[in-house]
């Protein structure tokens, strides 16, 4: 009879060291982004129009996206005990979040493709901490529209969504740390 709890401690201790991970790994990625997005408004600061209008920003994107698709494709790979089911209602928010891009005026299509995304994200993982990043753009939304700089309005308000959701992450991973 030892020996069956002994297993199951060991159990218990593998399964909270495999979820701590996984909250790690999803804290990483909203990190990321959180770092690109704070280059993005301090060079938006230093550089203005230059920034936006010259092709410094197609070179900043294109380097941002490179290191995001990497970074998604560490931590997806990782984290591979998602459904195929999951991952394609995860994608499918974003596609039609970039439908919604192209239809709004540019910050308020941007904080729509930011909520779309991690609301479906939300929906198809089961993890409501996704879903902060939406809530933080819906409700920068009427906040855009009454500024002189909406852009940074509305980076700023996904980068706090984005900052709190990987907290809550990195605590939950300490939570489960603890638990040992």
């Amino acid at each position: 009879m030892s020996d069956v709890r002994e297993m199951r401690k060991v159990l218990q201790r593998v399964e909270s060291k495999l979820v701590a991970s996984r909250e790690i790994y999803a804290g990483i990625q909203y990190t990321s982004w959180v770092a690109i997005l704070s280059m993005y408004v301090a060079l938006y600061t230093l550089l203005g129009s230059k920034f936006t209008e010259g092709p410094i920003m197609g070179v900043f994107w294109a380097g941002a996206l490179a290191l995001i698709i990497y970074v998604n494709m560490v931590v997806w790979k990782k984290m591979g005990h998602l459904s195929g089911r999951a991952v394609m209602g995860a994608w499918a928010g974003w596609v039609i979040g970039v439908a919604f891009w192209f239809i709004l005026p540019p910050a308020m299509g941007f904080l729509a493709f930011i909520a779309l995304g991690n609301l479906w994200m939300s929906v198809a993982t089961r993890d409501y901490r996704m879903a902060i990043p939406a809530v933080a753009s819906i409700g920068a939304m009427p906040l855009v529209q009454a500024t002189a700089e909406p852009w940074l309005m509305a980076v700023g308000f996904v980068m706090f969504g984005y900052a709190i959701t990987s907290l809550l992450y990195m605590l939950g991973a300490f939570r489960l740390a603890g638990e040992e």
